[in-house]
């Protein structure tokens, strides 16, 4: 007989096999592990991702808004379909767009500018207070048709709300309220500029 065939004891047979069996099911739980963290870790830089797009979408938005206070053009609710993305061609066509609504200006107060700053001979100068606010909805819906209040019904995945506050001080005669969707809370009379 030679060394190496010495029999195994009897309670020691088949310990490799559940040894390797608890090995397995270690390595098999760590990787379901791993995929479970990668996929919230997917989910997690997508939901970023659509924030910082819906906020840069926003703040564009704020910035045409400004342009359109302070160059005092008439202003309406406006909205806009940006980065719109179309799978497939036909009426059976998924889309996915950041919807951006700009909001009718807040006229906050007006009143006369102190002269300090705007000292232009004897005309009166205006100040006036605006708050401005753009909303911005990344949608998703089916078929061609851009949706509206009528149209396609659509998905909201997720909402930015930004809020501005413009203060234009060299205003040459008081603002047209007609342009506001509401007055300030005395009425609409000037307010002087505070200290």
């Amino acid at each position: 007989m030679r060394p190496n065939d010495i029999p195994a004891s009897k309670s020691q047979s088949g310990s490799a096999y559940i040894v390797t069996l608890l090995a397995l099911v270690v390595l098999t739980i760590l990787a379901l592990t791993l995929v479970l963290v990668t996929q919230s870790e997917v989910q997690i830089g997508g939901n970023e991702r659509t924030v910082n797009r819906l906020f840069y979408s926003a703040d564009s938005v704020l910035s045409l808004s400004a342009n359109k206070v302070l160059e005092r053009l008439p202003s309406g609710k406006n909205t806009f379909y940006m980065n719109r993305v179309q799978i497939g061609n036909s009426s059976n066509s998924i889309n996915t767009a950041d919807r951006v609504t700009l909001w009718v200006p807040d006229l906050i107060s007006y009143g006369l500018a102190d002269m300090s700053i705007a000292s232009i001979g004897p005309q009166q100068i205006y100040q006036t207070v605006n708050n401005v606010t753009a909303t911005s909805d990344r949608v998703t819906w089916s078929g061609n048709v851009i949706p509206t209040s009528t149209g396609p019904p659509v998905t909201v995945l997720g909402t930015k709300v930004l809020s501005m506050e413009l203060i234009d001080t060299m205003v040459p005669q008081p603002p047209n309220i007609q342009n506001y969707s509401k007055l300030p809370s005395n009425g609409g009379t000037p307010i002087p500029p505070g200290p």
